[in-house]
């Protein structure tokens, strides 16, 4: 008969979520989200510049109410971010102590199968500092290092995109100006 293959790895972390395993994943999609939102702050800056830009010299073209509503949308959407930021570090916060919690049981369960010898050879201060550091580890990784993780790969995903196109642009600038021999 052949024998089931564990999981192993993130699925392995979302069985000892139990009913919680929705919170990790919504984390992450908020996490993705405030970043987003994070970023748009930065295109109402632009439509600032462009507003100003567009009018020099004469500054009295300026349209006042438009750069106040470019200042507030990117007020707005800093807001956004930062509060989509603290929901989703909620949900990863709540996971992970679950996680962390039934990952301390699992062990506390083995540990009761396990030979009465074994104890005699390692010390119950030793056993305890494993299962303690390694939980609040994989909490740690849970509640903080996977929505950075993932607000980290979307702040990247434009960026690598721009860079790949533009070193296309260069290289083709390039062969366009060198000379022919």
């Amino acid at each position: 008969m052949a024998q089931k293959k564990q999981a192993s790895g993130i699925s392995r972390l979302m069985q000892f979520a139990g009913t919680k395993k929705y919170l990790v994943f919504l984390s992450c999609v908020l996490s993705a989200i405030s970043t987003v939102l994070s970023l748009c702050p930065f295109i109402w800056l632009w439509f600032v510049a462009r507003e100003i830009f567009t009018a020099l010299p004469d500054l009295s073209q300026v349209s006042i109410s438009a750069l106040m509503q470019y200042a507030w949308l990117a007020v707005a959407f800093a807001a956004g971010g930062f509060l989509l930021y603290y929901i989703a570090l909620l949900c990863s916060h709540l996971a992970a102590f679950r996680i962390a919690k039934n990952m301390k049981m699992a062990v506390l369960k083995h540990l009761t199968t396990l030979p009465l010898g074994f104890f005699g050879t390692q010390g119950s201060g030793k056993i305890r500092k494993v299962i303690d550091e390694n939980s609040d580890s994989t909490e740690a990784f849970i509640a903080h290092q996977l929505p950075d993780l993932v607000g980290a790969f979307i702040m990247l995903a434009p960026g690598d995109r721009d860079h790949i196109l533009s070193g296309v642009f260069n290289q083709f600038l390039s062969a366009l100006t060198e000379p022919v021999e």
